[in-house]
């Protein structure tokens, strides 16, 4: 007998609309598995193995040998498969001559129907008062009719006011339209380890798959890659819950034109500037449009906007324009104008010699030369302007454009000292 004689298919779509008639936990089929078999084929040793591993890991079954007597069983059979979840259909003429190993396979059947069980109901709270309108009025804004987009949706809101509570019990109400649903939760916390790049991307994949073991990591690429291959297949409830800044998005791949048509992603954040009005869109497509839409640069540009207040970014702006459009280079070099000093040397120092070596090789270089240099302060300021990165084995890295950036800079550098030496040595003839 072979993984092919068993046939599952599990209901998870609901009607929208029904949504305002059930409580906070949604109703829950009555069992999580319905078999059928003949009984006459296999006997019931193979099927007293499956349903004991099945109720050893808390599924409830029923099959048909379960059904009432007496009673049109055509009917009673449709009842118990419209009451169940799961329907498993074991086809196996040739069981009793068959050669595999019968406890393995059971483990991977069981294995599999875990992966294809709707989750749990998420315990929103104990005294749920005022949750429902509110849950109601988000699960109208996700637009859950418009089958053939993918909607993201941001709630902002300092911590404390409910924005959890709130969609945990969004995510119980919907939970059953899709396909796969993960609510991954404490974002914030996750992101204090200091490898968060590799475990945030971990946790994830772990969430979407209902799995904790799969390959390792090298590095947070290798899970962007796997996350973009399982929510593209699929149509996906995807909250993340306590995000803290647009690193920990990137981290993720999150990007709504990979995923599922159909597919909603909710994310959840703490408001960084309680009472501050929004920034103006207007000028949100002006600085998109001197960027030329390059990511590279809006990256780089919304750190540099970020360390000055609001009332300079309108000068700033103008700065921007001065710039030739197209010229990447030259887009990327006002941040490092902006720089002090010894930041713009380090900056160099790393284009020209330390790129893709360790981090702490290079601090420790560094601080052999000048042991008053704070060296991994220094690297830390870098990389918040987006200038360096450090890899999840801590080596130092930079875009190719920014090295390149770089190490244009020096031959420059170079020039204009060569000449102030010049212009010395004239005036003292």
């Amino acid at each position: 007998m072979n993984p092919s004689h068993i046939s599952t298919s599990s209901k998870r779509k609901r009607d929208p609309s029904s949504f305002d008639d059930e409580p906070s936990s949604c109703k829950r089929p009555k069992n999580d598995v319905f078999m059928n078999y003949s009984s006459e084929d296999i006997g019931k040793s193979f099927i007293s193995h499956l349903q004991g591993a099945l109720k050893l890991n808390s599924f409830t079954i029923s099959d048909h040998s379960m059904l009432p007597v007496g009673q049109d069983m055509h009917l009673e059979l449709l009842k118990a498969i419209e009451e169940s979840e799961i329907y498993v259909l074991v086809f196996s003429p040739n069981y009793a001559s068959s050669k595999r190993d019968e406890a393995k396979f059971v483990l991977e059947i069981v294995e599999e129907l875990e992966k294809m069980q709707r989750p749990q109901a998420l315990h929103v709270t104990d005294h749920p008062v005022g949750i429902g309108s509110r849950a109601e009025e988000l699960i109208s804004t996700l637009g859950l009719d418009r089958k053939d987009h993918v909607l993201v949706v941001a709630v902002f809101g300092i911590s404390g006011i409910g924005k959890t509570t709130i969609f945990k019990e969004v995510f119980n109400r919907i939970a059953s339209s899709f396909d796969v649903c993960c609510f991954l939760a404490d974002i914030h916390y996750i992101c204090q380890v200091p490898n968060w790049k590799v475990e945030l991307p971990k946790a994830l994949i772990s969430c979407l798959t209902h799995e904790n073991k799969f390959s390792s990591m090298s590095n947070h690429n290798d899970g962007v890659t796997k996350i973009r291959r399982l929510v593209s297949r699929q149509k996906v409830l995807l909250v993340l819950d306590d995000i803290d800044n647009f690193q920990q998005l990137e981290s993720l791949g999150i990007c709504p034109k990979w995923f599922y048509e159909g597919s909603r992603i909710i994310v959840t954040t703490r408001e960084t500037v309680p009472g501050d009005d929004p920034v103006n869109t207007k000028f949100i497509y002006e600085v998109v449009s001197r960027a030329g839409g390059l990511p590279l640069v809006l990256k780089v540009w919304s750190r540099h906007f970020q360390q000055y207040e609001r009332e300079q970014w309108p000068s700033i702006l103008e700065t921007l324009k001065g710039i030739p459009h197209g010229d990447v280079q030259k887009q990327l070099q006002m941040s490092y104008d902006s720089l002090t000093n010894r930041p713009k040397k380090l900056f160099l120092d790393i284009a020209c010699f330390f790129e893709g070596m360790m981090k702490d090789f290079v601090i420790k270089v560094l601080q052999d030369e000048d042991s008053r240099f704070l060296a991994n302060n220094e690297i830390q300021y870098l990389v918040d302007k987006s200038l360096v990165e450090i890899t999840s084995d801590g080596r130092l890295r930079m875009h190719d454009a920014i090295r390149e950036m770089g190490q244009e800079i020096v031959p420059k550098k170079m020039k204009m000292s060569l000449d102030n030496v010049l212009d010395c040595g004239i005036q003292g003839m």
